[in-house]
This record gives structure tokens, C-alpha cells and sequence, in this order.
């Protein structure tokens, strides 16, 4: 495993650059309205003919999780949120695309869909299967990645800004070639007092 993940570190290091353009190129779908997906609130679930080439596969607390019907990739519509302020939602976006860099899994944004007059994201990300890695192998990955342990927590540095990661259980898989991916990467900005430490 450990080989894999040396390997994986030296064929596939993305500089920092790359994971900016990255961000951006996906930021271009941000205005983009999915109409065809909205939130039913008397059954808790989401409608609309823009599902009909996916199947639900799984539900969590941020988001609700669907394969395509080619079983190629999935898209995750996120849980509504309640603030209606448009920097809030970039952010928001903003921080779940830049946990790329460690996620590995080509995810973008594919757009929004509203309610309540709120605007909430919907990613489309790669279908890996593989077996899930424990919470000491997703942090010897982090690792290689540049990421570092301070006080019990995981920090790393990207475009200028220190993000916080955890929430390692079941969110990190290797697939059938060594590969390591984060399907659920949980990656935020550190506060002001962690940033000391770093």
C-alpha cells in the first residue's frame, strides 16, 4: 500500500497552479441554474427530469448522491442551505474544489439548484470503486501531499491559504491500480489561531 502511495506521489504531484486552474475552469458553472433538479420538502427528496439518467446511491448530511445510469460518474447535490447570500454559496464551492488536490477524483461543478430562494451547488465527480484506506493510511497519504500534523491536526497550504482536513473515516479509497482517492474530502480554512501554529 505504502508503495502504491509513493508511486501515486511521483507520477501524479499537481503543482499548485494546475489546482488554481482547475478551480477556476469548474467556477465557470457557478451562475448555472439546473432547473430541472429541485427539492421536495414534504418527502425530504430531490425531483426532476435531470435525474432520470441517474439512480440514487446513497444520502448524508451534506449531500444526496447519484450514479449515472453509464456508471461512470456520480453527481452530489448538496443539502439546502438557508443563507441567501451569493459570496457564502462561492465559498462554499470554492472550498469543496479545491479539496481536489487531495480528493483526486475530477470534480467539478456542474451548477446549482434553488430553493427558498437560496443557491445550492451540485458537483459531478468520477465513480471509483476500491477498498477504503483506515484513518492511519489517509494520513501517511496526506502526507505526501504536503500536508502536516500539528497538535493532532492535519494542515496544509494551497494558493496562499491554510485548510484544515478531517473526517478521514470512509471518505479515502484505493483503487484496483494503487491510486489513492478522497471521494468525500472534508477540507475548510483553518482559523486565525490554527494559522499561528502552522
Amino acid at each position: 500500500l505504502f508503495n502504491a502511495i509513493r508511486n501515486k506521489k511521483q507520477n501524479n504531484t499537481k503543482s499548485v497552479d494546475n489546482v488554481s486552474q482547475k478551480s477556476n475552469d469548474s467556477l465557470e458553472n457557478i451562475q448555472n441554474n439546473i432547473s430541472e433538479i429541485s427539492f421536495n420538502p414534504k418527502t425530504q427528496s430531490f425531483e426532476g427530469s435531470f435525474l432520470d439518467e441517474y439512480t440514487l446511491i446513497g444520502e448524508g448530511s451534506e449531500s444526496t448522491v447519484y450514479r449515472s445510469k453509464d456508471g461512470k460518474t456520480v453527481i452530489k447535490i448538496s443539502e439546502p442551505y438557508n443563507s441567501k447570500d451569493d459570496s457564502l454559496y462561492r465559498n462554499r464551492v470554492e472550498n469543496t474544489l479545491i479539496g481536489d488536490y487531495i480528493g483526486n477524483s475530477n470534480l467539478k461543478l456542474i451548477g446549482y439548484y434553488e430553493y427558498n430562494g437560496t443557491k445550492n451547488p451540485i458537483y459531478q465527480q468520477d465513480y471509483i470503486e476500491g477498498s477504503i484506506l483506515s484513518e492511519e493510511e489517509v494520513i501517511n497519504y496526506l502526507k505526501t501531499k504536503g500536508a502536516v500534523d500539528i497538535d493532532g491536526k492535519m494542515l496544509i497550504e494551497r494558493n496562499g491559504e491554510v485548510y484544515q482536513l478531517d473526517d478521514f473515516t470512509d471518505n479515502y479509497i484505493i483503487d484496483s491500480n494503487g491510486n489513492i482517492h478522497g471521494i468525500d474530502v472534508s477540507m475548510f480554512k483553518a482559523s486565525e489561531k490554527i494559522k499561528e501554529q502552522y
